[in-house]
């Protein structure tokens, strides 16, 4: 008999494992508090369909924001200071479970050793998910109709210090293509670079392997090819609470749809809420109190005719640019520019218009680097926002639980800025987990990866309050 696959969450994350179930034999159900996509695209809610509409990915885009990178000095000052400080708080005025979780990361941040190995098994998730990406284009080449697909990325920094350390990262990652950090280099593959480069704004570009995409229109196509197969799709529709059984199942959940609230008790499923409700849906987990909302904002501009490429641009945070990176996605005749890191905790929606404005003059002084003033007078700030889910010690969630009716169920949240590059293998993972490590070897070895790291990351905290 077929078994039943519950999807709590319609963003990359749950889209990819509504798929990789259907793929594994299971009837799938996916349930999203947003509204049907083919209705409404630009809800506030959700990275995926209330941010910018396009994504990119590559070996290195999820980062492990502890310790002191070179890329991203001193981070543990980033959660002390509001942006209008050259900071990531959005306010000073945190609630209590919102200081345990700053507290919490500030440890982690001493922890380099913790921080080196969780980098690496995100490069392990992003080159595994990278070769999925590849064969999914190539197998199912439909689902990326009408997304503006690219299969390279440029990235530029400020420094050529930076440069530097960035081809060796992505050379170490059998990723890098091309060096560009001559002005007649510049002038023959990106002239719309070579300005920036005069005026010692950036030290050269590189090219490397990578894929950018309009993501709304590629879940609305794996949503329509889900639903040809028998997929059951319940738009606008979300999880209010996790009820559990005295000894620790999970026996109902809690859920609303518009005026009407009902339960539903699944077997199998899991749970991809992002940052969205957590602090409610995830109260009586252990995932409890573990995901804050990490919040970016999104610009739109006319594309430079020669540009061929989606980009990313790096530069020092200061106190007058409190934002290290900046995505620039083609999306048809037009860029959508994202950026800005600002931490909003459980006020996921809120954002302090302090906060916005400058993060948009942030990104504004940025752009204003890479680009001739002339090409930025159709600048357009978007109205929506992309809200990412963080843990305190950046190692994403990935929790099983048993239900009454004899199955498991997983939470899965936490992977900060790397989403869609490890949506693929995480959803895997998580297939993976329920059908007992039925997968592929590698799938297995991160699986055991991500279980020492979990309880490296529980050893730190059980430390840390019962000091020797």
């Amino acid at each position: 008999m077929q078994k039943t696959y519950h999807v709590f969450g319609s963003g990359i994350s749950g889209v990819m494992t509504a798929l990789h179930a259907f793929q594994a034999g299971f009837k799938v159900i996916l349930y999203s508090q947003e509204a049907d996509p083919h209705i409404n695209k630009n809800s506030v809610l959700s990275s995926t369909w209330g941010g910018g509409p396009t994504r990119m990915m590559t070996l290195t885009e999820g980062e492990v924001y502890l310790g002191n990178s070179p890329l991203y000095p001193d981070m543990a000052q980033q959660f002390r200071k509001t942006v209008c400080d050259g900071g990531w708080l959005d306010r000073y005025d945190l609630s209590r479970s919102e200081q345990a979780w700053l507290a919490k990361r500030q440890l982690f941040n001493s922890k380099l050793g913790f921080a080196e190995r969780n980098r690496n098994f995100y490069r392990k998730a992003n080159a595994i998910g990278n070769t999925f990406w590849q064969k999914l284009f190539h197998d199912m080449p439909e689902l990326f109709e009408d997304t503006f697909f690219t299969d390279q990325i440029v990235r530029c920094y400020d420094e050529e210090e930076h440069l530097k350390l960035s081809q060796r990262i992505h050379d170490a990652q059998n990723i890098m293509q091309k060096m560009c950090a001559t002005s007649q280099e510049l002038k023959d593959r990106h002239p719309y670079l070579t300005q920036a480069f005069a005026n010692n704004y950036i030290a050269g570009a590189m090219e490397i392997t990578g894929y950018s995409f309009n993501v709304q229109t590629f879940i609305i196509n794996v949503l329509k090819r889900l639903t040809a197969h028998g997929a059951e799709i319940n738009f606008e529709t979300k999880v209010t609470d996790i009820l559990l059984s005295k000894d620790g199942c999970i026996s109902d959940l809690k859920m609303v749809k518009g005026d009407q609230n009902f339960l539903i008790q699944p077997e199998y499923g899991s749970f991809h809420l992002g940052a969205y409700d957590t602090t409610q849906a995830l109260s009586s987990t252990p995932a409890k109190n573990s995901v804050m909302g990490v919040t970016g904002l999104w610009m739109k501009m006319l594309k430079p005719d020669q540009m061929s490429f989606s980009m990313k641009a790096h530069f020092n945070a200061t106190a007058s640019l409190p934002l290290t990176d900046l995505n620039l996605i083609i999306n048809g005749d037009h860029l959508i520019v994202g950026g800005g890191y600002i931490f909003t905790g459980e006020k996921l929606l809120e954002i302090s218009e302090n906060s916005k404005n400058k993060t948009y003059e942030a990104m504004k002084k940025s752009l204003a680097k890479l680009f001739p003033e002339n090409r930025l007078t159709d600048l357009e700030i978007l109205d929506r926002a992309c809200r990412r889910s963080f843990t305190y010690d950046d190692l994403p969630r990935m929790d099983a639980l048993h239900t009454t009716k004899g199955g498991e169920m997983i939470i899965y949240a936490g992977d900060n800025t790397g989403t869609t590059s490890m949506a693929p293998c995480m959803s895997q993972m998580v297939i993976s987990k329920l059908q007992q490590h039925a997968s592929k070897d590698s799938i297995v070895e991160m699986l055991e990866e991500h279980s020492n790291l979990r309880s490296m990351s529980n050893n730190i905290l059980e430390n840390s309050a019962n000091p020797h």
